[in-house]
């Protein structure tokens, strides 16, 4: 059984990484993102910094070359009240931590929103090959876009009482290539906790995350293609880069997640600073490019997961949310399946090698907040056949701290450690993504993009962390993805040889949950979930 999930590629990769012995190479973009050289919209001077020390290891420029004239101001539209748009979506909740991504509210309250959608996003025309290029260039992140939002001084007043109601608004875009808008949309707050005290959420008068709809008020009405748009304030992450890394991680394992670009956001001319655009899940132009069919789409709440008990915490952001029996059914042959022969017999419910592979990366990344550590932050796609693949989610606090692997929560992470074939499809996408960062130009790539990024750091007026806080964070990152593939190392010796027993306590690799325990607890046996 486990030899037919054994992929070629690791192999081959296996035997590179071997006998280069961790020597850097011209690898693919760690995150996939376009070669082509873009000329970047102008960045703001970014001055003298008074608040802490020089960008270690990096040279940059305060005024970037081929600038692009910025954004117009956009004059807020004739204002729509709220109770003229569609149903709101109702408060996001906090999770248990305090700090997670916030979702669009209770089931029964997101529905008519839902409908809404599918209705006028369903039928509306493809992008074309323009907006899809463009679109491609806007979320590589190799650029800063200047996104510029026009609210009317009531529908402010009204955000900042009922912050995850939509209200009528402006948005336009400008990039190298020009301005796209203004257009009318509908936009709203977003967020869990309370910001720095322990959260991502801000309030409208420091520095919201916003959501942006761009079709809820003028149907089949994209930007660049993009009928949504979420714009992270990165509050809680002072590198403002995790979130850029960690999903290119899971996309160069061939696993649907979301591209991030860099917009430098105004409202009503104000500036509100460097935001992370971050591509979403439940746009149709997505779905469709990532899967060849979408039953649902349930995002996991804190505390939602595969299990009966359990199973109430997931919200449905497309789909019918009346009928769940493709969850319902996937969880009973979960609950059916034997320890071993977990993927043999649940095989037309989930498709594990993208499971195996989500559950690698989410790893390799540290998400300490996510589904095998805290059941929260990913999302679960189920095809016509209901067949489930896990997304990534809310990674703006990774890459900074190692996961001890062997402690878990989520209900199909502990499952699938359990079940040699499984854990094979976990350890080789483990280590086709230690190999990928051990010997390709990730650090260097990293280290670019914080280049482009600076002036735009220096410049925000909102970031609620000094400059020398960002550079700290920015170094711990780049110290993580110099030391994580040697702490993972041993996920190549099993996918080479899954016989392969690291930390000596008498179980092979694949019948161990954690087989680098030994360095934790020298000559433990690893206490498997």
């Amino acid at each position: 059984m486990r030899g037919a999930y054994r992929s070629g590629a690791v192999w081959a990769l296996t035997v590179a990484c071997l006998a280069c012995g961790g020597a850097g190479s011209d690898s693919p973009a760690a995150d996939g993102e376009i070669d082509t050289p873009v000329a970047e919209v102008g960045a703001p001077d970014g001055g003298a910094a008074d608040d802490g020390p020089d960008a270690p290891d990096l040279e940059v420029d305060a005024e970037p070359e081929d600038v692009a004239e910025p954004a117009p101001e956009i004059e807020p539209q004739p204002e729509i009240e709220p109770d003229d748009l569609p149903a709101d979506p109702g408060p996001e909740v906090e999770a248990e931590t305090g700090d997670a991504d916030a979702t669009d509210g209770p089931s029964d309250a997101a529905s008519t929103a839902d409908e809404i959608d599918a209705t006028t996003e369903e039928g509306c025309p493809d992008p074309t090959a323009d907006e899809t290029l463009r679109q491609a260039l806007i979320l590589s992140g190799q650029n800063v876009v200047e996104i510029s939002i026009g609210l009317s001084q009531s529908n402010i007043a009204y955000l900042r009482t009922h912050p995850y109601s939509y209200v009528a608004g402006t948005i336009a875009l400008a990039d190298a290539s020009g301005l796209l808008g203004p257009f009318e949309v509908a936009i709203r707050l977003k967020g869990g906790g309370k910001g720095n005290d322990g959260g991502s959420f801000q309030d409208i008068d420091n520095k919201p995350s916003f959501k942006v709809d761009m079709n809820r008020l003028v149907p089949c009405q994209t930007l660049a293609g993009m009928s949504k748009m979420t714009l992270n304030n990165m509050v809680q992450d002072p590198s403002m880069l995790h979130e850029w890394v960690a999903y290119g991680l899971y996309r160069n394992r061939d696993l649907p997640a979301p591209r991030v670009g860099y917009a430098w956001v105004t409202v009503n001319g104000q500036e509100y600073g460097l935001y992370a655009n971050i591509e979403v899940y439940d746009q149709r132009a997505f779905r469709h490019e990532h899967f060849p069919s979408t039953a649902h789409l349930y995002e996991g709440q804190s505390g939602s997961d595969f299990s009966v008990s359990l199973a109430g915490g997931f919200e449905v952001d497309h789909g019918d949310p009346l009928d769940r029996s493709d969850l319902d059914a996937a969880i009973a042959a979960l609950v059916a399946a034997p320890p071993e022969g977990l993927v043999a017999t649940t095989n037309a419910h989930f498709h594990w090698p993208a499971v195996a592979t989500f559950l690698a990366v989410e790893n390799f990344v540290g998400q300490q907040d996510g589904y095998t550590q805290q059941r929260n932050n990913f999302y679960a796609h189920s095809d016509d056949d209901g067949r489930f693949t896990l997304l990534p989610w809310g990674h703006d606090t990774t890459l900074g701290t190692p996961l001890l692997f062997g402690y878990l929560k989520g209900n199909i992470a502990k499952r699938c450690l359990r079940d040699p074939d499984c854990h094979l499809l976990y350890e080789e996408a483990m280590a086709a993504t230690v190999i990928e960062v051990s010997t390709g130009n990730l650090i260097q790539r990293v280290q670019d993009r914080a280049a482009t990024l600076e002036p735009w750091v220096v410049a925000d007026p909102r970031r609620p962390y000094t400059l020398a806080e960002h550079y700290a964070e920015r170094d711990t990152l780049l110290l993580f993805l110099s030391e994580q593939p040697v702490r993972l190392m041993s996920s190549v010796a099993c996918a080479a040889d899954t016989t392969t027993d690291s930390d000596k306590d008498g179980y092979d690799c694949i019948h161990d949950c954690d087989d680098s325990l030994s360095s934790v607890y020298p000559g433990s046996v690893a206490l498997c979930p």
